[in-house]
């Protein structure tokens, strides 16, 4: 070329030219990465997918809880129809179940007369054979925690007695309010309840007195009445949470919540009484379910419909084992209602919306006592579920 012309380098400025013919390229660095915008829209991303799918593991998480304990209730229905069909009658909601004549082995439960029905013949001599060293508490058997009787959805609690076993599944009562085993420490006036509303009978004596009640009793069918529930238990002996009415239980001090040993008190306590203190901040808390699993004392053992599904559970007494009237509500972990055990065997998950009152009753209406016979429930569905011969045509929502 000549001198004015363009050099081959300004010409190609980027190859450079072998032998005036071959030519080939510069090595050209490329760098891979991400902005910071790109990585905040990526874990922007992942934070969604996170809050998607974290509900829908614990809703799985929980539905196998409530199988689960839906499992284990029906064993226990299974105990319960074996215990009828070998004694022709079903336990009592407290049994003497040997000879010893103190007042805590007069008041053994449900659970401990369905153990050699449950593969759990083991622990039932156990408690038969131990005599006691003192008090309850110190029998230790029955402070052993057996997971046949305690809810997996209420399996973090941490029993607040620590010298008794747990346990949250409780015989119901029907509905009434009930009193707690008054008297059961002398002789001369033992406190024996027997109401006919009940699916169980509760007998608390200084001898060991059998149920006569057995399926047939149960007038209003066995698919139609609840025998079994729920109930949550809590950490710690007196709690009670004005925001969580299913947490503890609180005290009722209305003339009408005083007990009497006597099942033929005229007093009788109203749902009024339990809805004003459920939302008081400063009301008295009670000794609180979840525990003593081998003790059949009512307010410890058992549930009753009247309240709906987790309401407040109250009681008259700081004591409610003993001479005192207790309302205890059936309570669970479970979204949206409880685990109930019918006569009939099967489970079913009643909402804690379910009717409640019947047509033409208040909250000011009288609770029955244990002495009351046939006759609708004042409580609508959830108290026809619950009594054995109120001969309502309610079914199961």
């Amino acid at each position: 070329m000549g001198g004015g012309g363009l050099h081959k380098e300004q010409f190609c400025p980027n190859y450079r030219y072998d032998n005036f013919l071959r030519i080939s390229p510069k090595p050209i660095l490329v760098f891979f990465g991400f902005t910071l915008v790109e990585l905040l829209v990526v874990m922007a991303i992942i934070g969604v997918l996170v809050a998607l799918l974290l509900p829908a593991v614990q809703a799985a998480r929980e539905a196998a809880r409530r199988t689960q304990c839906t499992n284990r209730l029906k064993q226990l229905g299974l105990a319960i129809h074996n215990f009828h069909d070998s004694l022709n009658r079903l336990p009592t909601g407290m049994a003497n179940i040997h000879d010893n004549a103190g007042p805590d082995q007069r008041r053994f439960s449900t659970l401990v007369q369905l153990c050699p029905y449950m593969e759990l013949e083991s622990m039932y001599d156990k408690i038969k054979n131990t005599a006691s060293a003192g008090t309850y508490s110190d029998m230790v058997p029955q402070n052993t925690t057996l997971p046949a009787f305690v809810c997996p959805s209420n399996s973090g609690e941490v029993p607040f007695y620590i010298k008794g076993g747990r346990n949250n599944y409780h015989i119901s009562y029907g509905d009434i309010a009930i009193t707690g085993s008054a008297s059961e420490n002398t002789s001369t006036a033992p406190h024996i309840v027997c109401s006919p509303r009940s699916f169980f009978d509760v007998k608390t004596s200084t001898t060991n007195t059998s149920s006569n009640k057995d399926f047939a009793a149960v007038t209003d069918g066995l698919s139609n009445t609840i025998c079994m529930s729920e109930r949550v238990g809590v950490k710690n002996a007196i709690t009670y949470s004005s925001t969580n009415h299913k947490v503890g239980t609180v005290q009722i001090t209305a003339t009408t919540w005083n007990a009497s040993s006597s099942v033929t008190a005229t007093s009788f306590p109203n749902r009024l009484d339990c809805i004003t203190q459920q939302n008081n901040t400063s009301a008295t808390a009670m000794i609180s379910p979840g525990t003593l699993w081998a003790c059949g004392a009512t307010s410890i053992s058992g549930i009753m419909t009247v309240m709906p599904p987790n309401s407040a559970s109250c009681t008259s007494s700081y004591s409610p084992e003993r001479n005192s009237l207790s309302l205890n509500s059936v309570s669970s972990n479970h979204p949206g209602g409880a685990n109930c055990l019918f006569g009939d065997g099967s489970i079913r998950l009643i909402s804690e919306t379910i009717n409640a009152i019947t047509a033409g009753e208040t909250d000011s209406s009288r609770i029955d006592r244990e002495t009351s016979q046939e006759g609708q429930s004042r409580w609508g569905v959830w108290g026809a579920l619950g009594s054995a011969i109120g001969g309502e045509n309610a079914q199961v929502p």
